[in-house]
């Protein structure tokens, strides 16, 4: 028989999403995780499915974190096969970022 649904360790008001066998968590405030490093608010995360089913919350890599001149939009980044396309306020000016994914969650 199958486990069924399981509660994802992360904050409430937290989106997610995934891509490949990575989970985007994109913080809408500060996250401080039993494993330690604090994530400050805007922050795009990732981490592999696995891990973070696990709880293994300290294989958490940072994509992107705010800056007082950047942000990122509300929605998620466009994903394509090996790719996140995504757009980062600098200033109020869109700019789009490609990154690649590495695979194993990064």
């Amino acid at each position: 028989s199958g486990e069924g649904f399981v509660e994802l360790p992360v904050p409430d008001d937290a989106s997610t999403s995934t891509f490949a066998d990575a989970c985007l968590i994109k913080l809408r405030s500060d996250w401080k995780t039993a494993a330690g490093p604090q994530y400050k608010a805007g922050s795009l995360l990732s981490i592999s499915i696995d891990d973070l089913i696990k709880g293994q919350l300290g294989r958490i890599q940072v994509l992107f974190e705010p800056t007082e001149r950047t942000s990122l939009p509300r929605e998620f980044p466009t994903m394509t096969r090996n790719f996140l396309v995504v757009t980062v306020l600098d200033n109020v000016l869109k700019k789009l970022e490609f990154w690649e994914y590495e695979g194993l969650g990064r």
